[in-house]
């Protein structure tokens, strides 16, 4: 039964997934309001 590794595997890609989008999401944050502050 190779069921629960899998799982497991999921589960690590949608933190290490989330982790990434939080960051792209920060950094667009920051860039936006530079470019609306010029």
């Amino acid at each position: 039964m190779h069921g629960p590794h899998i799982q497991h595997q999921s589960i690590e890609f949608n933190t290490l997934a989330h982790a990434l989008l939080s960051l792209a999401a920060r950094n667009f944050l920051t860039l936006t309001q530079r470019v609306t502050r010029c």
